[in-house]
């Protein structure tokens, strides 16, 4: 006698594999979703980091070097300066530092007393801001000479999303602080 069709345990095994399979198949695809938005998340999160430490230094090659406008670093981890790279025509005096968490940007008329300005937050969940200069022979985290230095280290760290710190780091040669 020859089968002509699949008896009913033969499907409702067929069945159960397919739905194994299906269901493997669905973790595996929230896992691989999962871990895109991580990594989209972590690459906008450094482009964002990124394009900061770009301005930060843009700002610094402009930075102006006079006895009454020099560049100050406290502790690696606050730094002020003029700078005549200024969105609003004037020298502007900018400072960085880190405040709960996010790194902040004071920006003031040269003229305007020091507590006055415009205080920005321009990247949130830092967990590092370091900043060294470089007189040509040393770096040093303190500066407050009346010459810029010859050279600026910026070092900003941040939360990757993942409990770990992803700390991206640039150089800044400054023309001015060769001359003196």
């Amino acid at each position: 006698m020859t089968r002509r069709g699949f008896t009913l345990l033969e499907t409702l095994v067929a069945l159960a594999v397919t739905a194994v399979i299906l269901a493997a198949l669905a973790g595996t695809l929230r896992r691989a979703v999962a871990a895109r938005a991580h990594a989209t998340e972590a690459a906008d999160r450094l482009a964002e980091t990124r394009a900061i430490l770009l301005r930060l230094a843009h700002e610094l090659e402009a930075a102006a070097s006079s006895e009454t406008d020099r560049l100050v670093l406290t502790s690696g981890s606050t730094l002020g300066f003029t700078t005549l790279a200024a969105e609003r025509g004037d020298p502007r005096v900018l400072a960085y530092r880190v405040e709960r968490g996010a790194l902040v940007r004071q920006d003031r008329s040269r003229f305007a007393p020091s507590d006055a300005g415009d205080i920005t937050t321009v990247l949130d969940r830092v967990r590092t801001f370091h900043v060294r200069c470089f007189d040509g022979a040393t770096w040093t985290g303190d500066w407050a000479a009346p010459r810029l230095p010859r050279a600026v280290e910026l070092v900003l760290g941040v939360d990757d999303g993942s409990g770990r710190t992803s700390a991206l780091r640039t150089t800044v040669a400054l023309p001015l602080g060769r001359s003196g």
